[in-house]
């Protein structure tokens, strides 16, 4: 039978690798999909499984327009929130525990 091996195939891939993600839209998509009953579903079943996982994306924290600031900020709270929702088997690194921020300073013209 097939699908017993393709399930031990996706435990495999999911538990044993890091996921890459670098797309904002994917990102949003895989955060909202297990709280907004109408958003697309993104992934299979395996997804949940995902123990390693690097994420990329930008998020304008400092705006000269205070409600867009507050806006880009409640985003990204949200976002931290919906994480472990979205990949509940994640594990703290080996190396550390702690996330990486890059930051990037534009001056306003």
């Amino acid at each position: 039978m097939l699908l017993p091996r393709y399930n031990e195939g996706c435990v495999v891939l999911y538990q044993t690798n890091t996921v890459f993600i670098e797309s904002a839209p994917l990102i949003d998509g895989l955060l909202r999909q297990g709280i907004d009953p109408g958003a697309p579903i993104l992934t299979g079943p395996g997804i949940q499984l995902v123990r390693t996982l690097h994420l990329k994306v930008e998020f304008m924290l400092f705006y000269p327009n205070p409600e867009k600031a507050a806006e880009e900020r409640s985003r990204f709270a949200q976002a931290l929130d919906l994480l472990p929702r979205a990949f509940p088997d994640l594990q703290p690194s080996s190396s550390s525990s702690t996330a990486t921020c890059t930051t990037r300073t534009y001056q306003h013209r």
